[in-house]
Parts: C-alpha cells; sequence; structure tokens
C-alpha cells in the first residue's frame, strides 16, 4: 500500500500541479477530501476533487509556467510526506497581489493522508523567496491528522 499511497500523492504534485490536467483528479481525490491550507492568500474551497480542481487552477493563474520538483518523498502507513520545491513567474493575481512579473521560487512540505488508495486530507507548510525577499506560510492541518494509523 505504501508504494500506492506514494504514486497517488506524485500524481498529485506532478500531474495536476505541474500541467493543470484535472483528468485524474476525481479518481484520486476522495469526494471528502479536506485541503487545509491556513493562510491569507488562499480561499477555503470546500471538499473534494472540486476543491482541488480550483485551489490548483487559482495558483496555475497567478502563476503560469509554474513547475513543481519533488525532493524527497516518504511514504508510512497512510500517510505520505513530500519535500518540494516549486519554481514560477508571478504573471496573474492571486488574490489581492497583482502581477509582480518576478521569479518565484518556494519550497514546501504536505503531509497527505490517504484512505482506500485516494486522497482524502492535506497539510502544507512552505517558504517563498521572491525578489530577495522571503516569505514564510503556514498551512496546518486543523483535522484529520491523528497521531494514530
Amino acid at each position: 500500500m505504501s508504494a500506492i499511497n506514494k504514486n497517488i500523492a506524485k500524481l498529485l504534485r506532478q500531474e495536476i500541479w505541474n500541467t493543470g490536467n484535472f483528468a485524474i483528479a476525481d479518481e484520486i481525490c476522495a469526494d471528502d477530501a479536506v485541503f487545509h491550507n491556513n493562510d491569507p492568500l488562499t480561499p477555503e474551497f470546500g471538499q473534494g476533487p472540486q476543491a482541488l480542481k480550483q485551489l490548483v487552477t487559482m495558483y496555475r493563474a497567478a502563476f503560469p509556467d509554474a513547475h513543481i520538483t519533488i525532493e524527497d518523498i516518504v511514504s508510512e502507513g497512510n500517510r505520505v510526506m513530500i519535500r518540494w520545491t516549486g519554481r514560477g513567474t508571478h504573471k496573474g493575481n492571486l488574490g489581492r497581489i497583482a502581477p509582480t512579473g518576478k521569479a518565484v521560487t518556494v519550497t514546501g512540505i504536505d503531509l497527505d493522508k490517504l484512505g482506500y488508495a485516494r486522497h482524502v486530507a492535506a497539510a502544507r507548510s512552505s517558504t517563498s523567496r521572491c525578489g530577495g525577499r522571503v516569505i514564510l506560510v503556514r498551512r496546518r492541518s486543523q483535522e484529520g491528522f491523528s497521531t494514530a494509523a
């Protein structure tokens, strides 16, 4: 199951985030999947594949050339941790932030929880670098990540 969970987490980052191809979102994302993105730039999109699609669409509109590289991936039980680096050019609005045209690098860690070979919850923590300025954005889980497997 660990290898299957790693593959699902990779598909989420590499296929959906890198290409904007949502064809597999309904397959790998549970209808009640929760995405914990507790930062001022990311509105609450609800749950399930539609929430994932809206989240990715918002960021890909702001960074149309975005590309995420998976640096490390570790899986234990029903959880997968991915350390990633994202790069892109800020060409569209991101919330109330107008396009800057600057290259942005974001490093982050996702903790994904999977159930029945489907993505059910995610918590994220990331750091952004834009024009020499570092912005820390924390996205913490409020529920769904108990210490029990």
